[in-house]
């Protein structure tokens, strides 16, 4: 748990010390900051911070191009805390010096995660200044997960409906905060208001990153499918939450949000697909018993 650079004259050491474990939104992390110096010198002043760095693939105009788009990576500081843990403090070659310094994680930020559209990194970086000479830096990389709730909020079994010119569509789920690997029973009816035929009859989960699809888990529920007017057919399924990817996350930013949706899709040949869409809440644990 140490990094390094060398000052224009002295060789200086910075070694930080966490303690070597997962973190958890809202967490308090200590860590002891010890500097080494091989000969006297002055730190000017003595930094540390805890840092959340965002990475996001964004399209952006192809070089010469502007018409065509390529994938370009992004990086921002989403959030950072620093303190001024020492000032004018002089080193003694070869002679350690320790200083302790805590930090509070923030509850409402995002978890490490590495996905296939971002990822998220959270660090313990210390900048030492000295005077006329290179700035020392070192850093720390932590885990941060997101908290795992005591119990699910209260929620009770939800139906949503939507019309067309052909059908009334209408899917009902017994709830819709769902943990990470948990399956769920659904079922989608669909109310014929006329005779009409569709190609295929599917239930799509869909996380996205930052309005990008990500996963697509397809469920198949019927193939080609001939509807009579006012003869109400029922397609129940099941589907489970993929676990390894982001729980669902609101931020300012919708580069950093993750967002969770379950679809009904009746599938017409050259013809737009009847959709209904309920948006789902979900958790990257299961709850504390």
């Amino acid at each position: 748990m140490a990094s390094w650079l060398l000052g224009s004259k002295a060789k200086v050491d910075v070694k930080i010390d966490v303690e070597d474990k997962p973190y958890v939104l809202g967490d308090r992390v200590e860590c002891r900051i010890t500097l080494t110096s091989d000969k006297d010198i002055t730190i000017e002043e003595g930094y540390v911070g805890l840092v959340c760095d965002v990475t996001f693939l964004s399209n952006a105009p192809s070089r010469g191009n502007y018409l065509s788009l390529r994938l370009q990576e992004k990086s921002v500081i989403d959030y950072t805390s620093t303190h001024v843990f020492t000032s004018g403090l002089t080193l003694t070659g070869g002679i350690p010096q320790t200083h302790r310094v805590s930090f509070d994680t923030p509850p409402d930020k995002a978890p490490t995660y590495r996905g296939e559209k971002s990822k998220v990194e959270w660090t313990l970086k210390v900048w030492c200044n000295i005077k006329k000479a290179k700035n020392i830096v070192g850093e720390v990389e932590l885990l941060v997960f997101a908290p795992t709730p005591p119990s699910l909020p209260e929620d009770a079994p939800i139906t949503v409906s939507r019309s067309t010119d052909d059908c009334e569509l209408i899917l009902s789920l017994p709830k819709k905060v769902i943990a990470q690997g948990e399956t769920v029973s659904a079922v989608l009816r669909v109310k014929p208001l006329e005779d009409f035929d569709v190609s295929a009859i599917e239930a799509q989960l869909i996380c996205d990153e930052g309005q990008v699809p990500i996963t697509e888990c397809n469920l198949t529920l019927a193939g080609k499918t001939q509807f009579k007017a006012w003869q109400v057919q029922t397609f129940p399924f099941e589907f489970t939450v993929p676990s390894g990817y982001k729980p669902t996350i609101t931020a300012r930013n919708f580069f950093f949000s993750t967002g969770w949706r379950l679809v009904g899709v009746l599938g017409r040949t050259m013809r737009d697909d009847y959709l209904i869409v309920q948006n789902l809440q979900v958790y990257s644990t299961k709850p504390a018993s």
